[in-house]
Formats: structure tokens, C-alpha cells, sequence
């Protein structure tokens, strides 16, 4: 196991020594709950955590004892966002210019960049304009060291099996956002997986993910209306044998949305993931092994 305090904590399946290594990485982005005190936010906490992917780290935390590395952030998505690039920042944060190239996307338009600007409502997160010396510590001290861990796990296991499945895990509001570009409105399907449109891993594993939720009753939908974030860019290379697929689920079928608590089908879908994270593991050892022998 490796540790950061507040920042990350990256757990393999020899860590937990029940079964050996596969090559699945699974992160978990936004699931931080550890705030750090320099955070100056004119947020109230509890609006602060409506904005967690709330329990996903838990949803997926068998996933060592099923036969993969599990990388979780403990930091909290609004102070800073790791599913976005460093340069994805907006400039009328800051009290100073930026000393280098910055490209905001639509995303920081949004307000949602790598330092939020506003949050869900469009209310301000600051009440002040943020140094680029707090902003770069950020970023030196918390978005670098998830990366580097990330990228860091994956290289090792691709080292070991000649190929990689990351699997991005995500919640979803239960209901369309008006800050999703192309959203439309009404409750959304009970998991959404992102595939960056194919660029981010081979077909056969998208369709294996969806058709392994579907055979249990769960409403899919893929790349609508969330196709995979920088995480599924940067990690996801087919070409490469680097399979990188985002999972978004939606919170209303294990969580009180309002209450931030768990519902009773926690349970189940938790057992389900777990399932899940098993019959990936082996999908992708029988990629290796069947490459391996062509």
C-alpha cells in the first residue's frame, strides 16, 4: 500500500495477499473527502460535499482482493480536480498572470476547471482571487503526486502483463445538469460509460462492460452524456494495449442524494461491483494470455 495522507492511497492486490496481481487499475478521482485547511472557499461544507462522487471509493474498494490496484484521491475535487489537465485553468482566478501557457477548455468556461470557479448554481466559490503561488502548490502537492501514481501503476503493470485496463470510476447526479454540455433533461440511465468515442480503449471491452450490466437489468448508455475526462485521455492508449474506460453511475440507485447517506441498495450494488471487478480482471488476463500466444 501506498499512502499520501490527504492526499491519495493506492492499494494492490498484494497488498491485500488473497489473490495475485491482474492488470486492472481502478481510480477513483472525486471520491475525497479530506479538505485541506488552506482551501479559503466561501463554500459552505455542506454544499462542498454534494460535489463528491459520495462513497464511490467503497463502492469499488474490493477490488484488491478481487486482483486489482484500487488508487483513490482523499483531497476533494473542488479544491482541486485531477480529471482535468493542469493548464485547464482559468485566469480570471488569479491575482497575478499565469507564468505559463494556459488552455482553458469548456469545462473551465463552466466554471469546472482544475480549480473550480464557481460551483453547481453558479455560485462563487471565492471570495477572493487566488495567488498563483497557492495555485501551484496545489497542483505540485496534490494533482502531481495522483498522476504520478496513476501513470506509475500503470506502467508497472503493463511491465508485468504487456498490456492494461484502467477502469475511471465516477458517480453521476441522478438527474441531467445544466453544466454538461448537450445534456438534456430528465433522470439519466443507471450507468453511463465513456469510451472518448472509441479513442480510449478497444470496442470489445466497452461492449463487455456494457453487456455485463445490462444482463443484470441496469440501463446503459455510452458516451451520452459523459464520453471520458483527461484521466481516460491520458491513460487510454489501444494502439498501446492501454484500455482506459470511464464508469459513471448514477447516485440515486445506492444513495440519498439530498441526505448524502446511503440507501438500502448500497449493499447490493456494491456486491455487484464487486462482481464485476472480478469477471474485468479476468477478461483482461485472457487478452494477455491470448496475445501472448498469437
Amino acid at each position: 500500500m501506498e499512502r499520501i495522507e490527504g492526499v491519495l492511497n493506492l492499494t494492490r492486490a498484494d497488498d491485500a495477499g488473497l489473490l495475485p496481481q491482474t492488470p486492472v487499475l481502478l481510480d477513483s478521482p472525486h471520491s475525497g473527502t479530506a479538505y485541506p485547511e488552506d482551501f479559503g472557499t466561501a463554500v459552505d461544507l455542506d454544499l462542498l460535499q454534494c460535489m463528491e462522487d459520495a462513497f464511490v471509493d467503497r463502492l469499488f474498494g474490493a477490488g484488491p482482493e478481487k486482483g486489482a490496484s484500487l488508487l483513490a484521491a482523499e483531497f476533494p475535487r473542488s479544491y482541486i480536480d485531477p480529471n482535468r489537465a493542469s493548464d485547464d485553468l482559468d485566469w480570471r482566478l488569479m491575482n497575478s498572470a499565469w507564468p505559463g501557457n494556459l488552455k482553458p477548455t469548456e469545462k473551465t468556461r463552466l466554471g469546472h476547471g482544475l480549480i473550480w470557479r464557481t460551483c453547481p448554481g453558479e455560485k462563487p466559490m471565492y471570495e477572493r482571487l487566488l495567488t498563483v503561488s497557492e495555485v501551484q502548490a496545489r497542483i505540485e502537492n496534490y494533482w502531481k503526486p495522483y498522476h504520478e501514481a496513476l501513470e506509475g501503476e500503470l506502467a508497472r503493470l503493463f511491465s508485468l502483463f504487456g498490456g492494461v485496463w484502467h477502469v475511471n470510476c465516477h458517480s453521476m447526479p441522478a438527474a441531467s445538469s445544466p453544466f454538461v454540455a448537450g445534456a438534456v433533461g430528465g433522470r439519466r440511465a443507471d450507468i453511463v460509460l465513456g469510451d472518448r468515442d472509441g479513442r480510449s480503449c478497444h470496442p470489445a471491452f466497452t461492449a463487455f462492460v456494457r453487456e455485463w450490466f445490462e444482463a443484470r437489468g441496469y440501463k446503459v448508455r455510452v458516451n451520452n452524456p459523459y464520453k471520458g475526462a483527461e484521466l481516460v485521455r491520458v491513460c487510454g492508449q489501444p494502439e498501446f494495449n492501454r484500455h482506459s474506460l470511464q464508469v459513471e453511475i448514477n447516485r440515486a440507485i445506492y444513495m440519498d442524494e439530498q441526505k448524502l447517506v446511503p440507501t438500502r441498495n448500497f449493499g447490493a450494488l456494491q456486491r455487484d461491483l464487486t462482481q464485476l471487478i472480478s469477471d474485468i480482471c479476468g477478461f483482461a488476463l485472457s487478452e494477455c494470455h491470448q496475445a501472448a500466444a498469437e
